[in-house]
């Protein structure tokens, strides 16, 4: 069983699949939650514990199965699949902890692709980027198991715990009627699927969603690249070959 707030499992773990199946082509970093309360609530230990799930779980898996990957064929080269989140891209209020696990995530995965773009073959790192809501899982179940209790924050004000208090109960009322327009868990696996079979070593991200717009993931930092009637891959796509071109003089690919 692989648990990863337990280091030592990883390395069993990975070595188990390899026993079992010879060779594994495909690392899925899918196992995360997402912490929805304010900062100021969170105690530093359940903060690490957002980050182990989200960034340092998925970084001791790369690590662990590397030196299997590089030993793959050219007709069958290895793929590490991260699954983030539009949260990635932008923040959004109660989620300072949970967004900044995906901004890590994502860079995490960008720089991965770059580094293990060197070896023949290349190994590809690739991510899943589902923006918006996902029914028919346990995430939201998990998460709430984690919040806190407002009125047992005994170095707080009475009015610091009202503000906040109603503030939650605010926004956790948008959250709920924004569920209408969620994605079925389906539609991820498919894109995740995808990304581990297609023939497309180049791409690194993949959008799926109801908010997949290249207008509101991207803009921050592709300043101008965007061309009118893009989908959010081609604006992506452009973004990855500008990074290549000034990152490496186009050696990168």
């Amino acid at each position: 069983m692989l648990n990863l707030d337990n280091y030592e499992s990883i390395p069993a773990a990975v070595e188990g699949a390899i026993s079992k199946f010879g060779r594994v082509d495909v690392l899925v970093n899918n196992a995360g939650f997402g912490l929805f309360v304010p900062l100021e609530l969170l105690g530093m230990e359940t903060v690490q514990k957002q980050f182990e799930a989200n960034v340092f779980g998925p970084m001791r898996l790369i690590k662990a199965i590397l030196p299997h990957f590089h030993t793959a064929p050219k007709s069958r080269p290895a793929r590490i699949i991260n699954l983030s989140s539009g949260a990635g891209w932008s923040g959004f209020p109660l989620a300072s902890a949970y967004t900044a696990s995906k901004g890590a995530l994502e860079l995490l995965s960008e720089s991965l692709r770059f580094e293990l773009a060197a070896f023949d073959p290349p190994i590809q790192a690739k991510v899943v980027v589902p923006d918006g809501g996902i029914s028919q899982t346990n995430f939201m179940a998990t998460s709430g198991s984690m919040l806190p209790d407002v009125d047992a924050a005994l170095d707080m004000t009475y009015m610091v715990k009202t503000t906040y208090k109603s503030y939650m109960a605010t926004v956790f009322e948008n959250f709920a009627n924004m569920s209408a327009t969620n994605m079925e868990a389906i539609e991820v696996a498919n894109r995740i699927v995808e990304a581990s079979t297609d023939d497309k070593p180049n791409r690194l991200r993949y959008f799926v969603g109801p908010g997949q717009k290249p207008s509101l993931l991207l803009s921050k930092r592709l300043a101008g690249l965007e061309k009118e009637g893009d989908t959010p891959d081609e604006t992506d796509g452009r973004f990855i070959s500008f990074s290549n071109q000034i990152l490496s003089g186009g050696a990168l690919h």
